[in-house]
């Protein structure tokens, strides 16, 4: 499988720089109110955990929340750390080949064009 291929199949697991850590950090706090104390904020930005779900779950206990799993405040800070590490992957990814997005869409169509095949 491709390095373009696995990145539409599965989810980034990269840690994420210091300053998309603080931005990350800043956009939890404005959208959805989760405030962390610039202590934790620092710690998180100096080891950030490597995926998504262990970011996530990083950011609970930091807040004092210890381990959550569920409920609409947890999807609603996975959704913003999902994003944040997809950010960084496409990020990563362009850097290393400049012909990333031309090649993702060329996947992308000869999947529809294949799909569509398929459904007559």
């Amino acid at each position: 499988m491709s390095r373009n291929q696995r990145a539409l199949n599965e989810p980034p697991s990269a840690r994420l720089t210091h300053d998309e850590v603080i931005q990350l950090l800043g956009d939890l706090c404005i959208r959805l109110g989760f405030c962390l104390p610039p202590d934790e904020q620092q710690s998180l930005a100096n080891t950030p955990p490597a995926n998504i779900d262990q970011f996530t779950q990083a950011v609970f206990v930091a807040e004092g929340l210890g381990p959550v799993t569920s409920g609409d405040l947890y999807s609603a800070v996975r959704r913003h750390v999902t994003q944040a590490f997809f950010k960084h992957e496409l990020e990563t990814l362009q850097a290393e080949d400049p012909n990333y997005l031309a090649d993702l869409e060329e996947i992308q169509n000869s999947r529809q064009a294949k799909a569509e095949r398929l459904n007559f």
